[in-house]
Formats: structure tokens, C-alpha cells, sequence
């Protein structure tokens, strides 16, 4: 794992906030998931931190609907963990070879940790959810970012997908949790 997680957050300038990722790094102290996959992986450091994580029989899939950052490369993150198996997609989930690939990654793999930091639309974070959601596994951990539910109750919908998806997802029963004290806000919850 990386050691210094906070200076390894704030030097690659990441748009995350360290009290919701301290949280989440206590909770995957517990689930210890062998499956991560995270869309909206462009600047890398949450998949670096979260995949660095991963046993050696680990998978990690990171997707993004935009090229990756120039100051790192697929072969210099893949030295950073090299027993872990893992890929970088560009084009996110609404390219269906990107989608392809992703399932061809999983097979018959179920996904232990699921991170959606997309591209934050109604329709971009729905679609993470009905491409991937069905691949976590019972008890699995999904977590949500940019999560703004007071925005969504004040009636705007541009850039809250996380919270239109959580309130979908609550009407149906899912026990949604939100990280507390977060400059950016985070949902998360285990799939029944």
C-alpha cells in the first residue's frame, strides 16, 4: 500500500477530498477487495491508491471518458503494483468496446469495490451503474462521487448524477450513506 497516501493525494493535484478518502480506506481495510473498478480515473490518483490495495491475484479496471494524463503512462503505473492484473480504458461506457473490454476483463468475476467518479450527468452515472452495478457482488461496496443531494432537492439535475442515482437507488431500497465533513461530497453503500 502507499505509505504517505496524503502527500501521494495532493501531489498528483487530485480533485478528492483526504477526509473522504481516509474514510473509504477504512472501509476497504475491512471489505478487502480483490475486484476494483472505477470510471473517472483520468488523473489516477484515487485508482493508484485504491489498486495499490489489490492481493496479488487482484484485478483493476479503470475507465474514463477522456485520455489519460501525459505526466503518467500505462507502463508506469503498472510497475507501481506488478502482481496486480489490471487496465486503463479510454472513451468510458458509452463506447461499447470499452464496455466489451471491461466485461472481457471481469469474466466471471464479481466486482468487490466499485468507485463512480464519471462524468457526473444523470445519464453518464446511470450508465456506469446498469453496465457495472450488476457485477457487484453481494455486500460489495459501491461508492459515489461529487454526491450533492441538497443541489438535486433544490431542483438542479445538471452534474448530479450521483445523487439522482442514490435517490433511485434509496426508493428501492438501498441503505445510501453519505461521508460526513467532506469537501466533495461522497455516498456510499453495500449491495444487499
Amino acid at each position: 500500500m502507499i505509505t504517505d497516501w496524503r502527500k501521494h493525494m495532493i501531489d498528483k493535484s487530485a480533485d478528492q477530498c483526504l477526509e473522504g478518502t481516509a474514510f473509504i480506506l477504512s472501509l476497504l481495510d475491512t471489505l478487502k477487495p480483490k475486484v476494483y473498478v472505477e470510471t473517472g480515473c483520468a488523473h489516477l490518483a484515487t485508482f493508484e491508491l485504491y489498486h495499490s490495495l489489490l492481493p496479488e491475484d487482484g484485478l483493476a479496471i479503470g475507465i474514463d471518458l477522456r485520455a489519460y494524463e501525459p505526466w503518467k503512462t500505462y507502463e508506469q503505473i503498472a510497475s507501481t503494483n506488478k502482481y496486480s492484473a489490471f487496465s486503463l480504458y479510454s472513451n468510458g461506457l458509452q463506447n461499447l468496446e470499452t464496455t466489451r473490454r471491461t466485461m472481457t476483463d471481469l469474466l466471471n468475476r464479481s466486482i468487490d469495490f466499485l468507485f463512480i467518479d464519471g462524468d457526473h450527468s444523470e445519464k453518464g452515472v446511470q450508465l456506469d451503474w446498469n453496465i457495472l452495478g450488476p457485477k457487484v457482488r453481494s455486500g460489495g461496496l459501491v461508492v459515489l462521487h461529487d454526491y450533492d443531494p441538497s443541489a438535486f432537492k433544490r431542483g438542479v439535475r445538471d452534474g448530479q448524477g450521483a445523487a439522482i442515482l442514490c435517490d433511485s437507488l434509496a426508493k428501492q431500497g438501498y441503505d445510501i450513506k453519505s461521508i460526513k465533513n467532506t469537501k466533495i461530497g461522497t455516498a456510499y453503500f453495500y449491495k444487499p
